[in-house]
């Protein structure tokens, strides 16, 4: 029998200057996915005017996503990690090169580096429920041991 729980999942996030000392991240939302990783296309592939198939690799970022509770520690510190990274008027970027580390409850330990935080919340989302949502912080990288 395979156990697929997920009970214990952890991550720890290591940003070049924002948090050169890096941090957990545990407290995962209810309504988001804890960790999600986007299907990455290793291939392309062509058809020649006679049918023959030509193939070529084609590198492409690892796309992850961490779902956090509004308000907890770790959104706090990836709303830090965000508003570090995001650029706008009169404000440049700290250009924070990332480590992710992610340790699943069956002791694997995956480490995608040479990344980037790529999307996140500008400002908590509340619906119509009266619930504020838990929080999505994008990331892209250009490797995973």
């Amino acid at each position: 029998m395979n156990n697929v729980s997920a009970t214990g999942i952890k991550a720890f996030l290591i940003a070049s200057h924002t948090f050169p000392a890096g941090f957990w991240i545990s407290e995962f939302a209810d309504d988001r996915d804890a960790v999600s990783v986007e299907n990455t296309q290793v291939n392309e592939t062509a058809m020649g005017p006679n049918g023959d198939m030509v193939v070529w690799g084609t590198p492409t970022p690892i796309a992850v996503q961490l779902g956090v509770i509004n308000g907890s520690e770790s959104d706090e510190n990836l709303r830090i990690l965000f508003n570090a990274n995001r650029v706008a008027k009169n404000k440049a970027s700290v250009k924070d090169i990332i480590t992710l580390t992610v340790q699943y409850p069956d002791g694997r330990k995956i480490i995608c580096n040479n990344g980037v935080l790529v999307s996140g919340p500008a400002l908590p989302t509340a619906v119509s429920s009266s619930r504020i949502n838990g929080n999505e912080y994008g990331f892209r990288f250009e490797n995973v041991i």
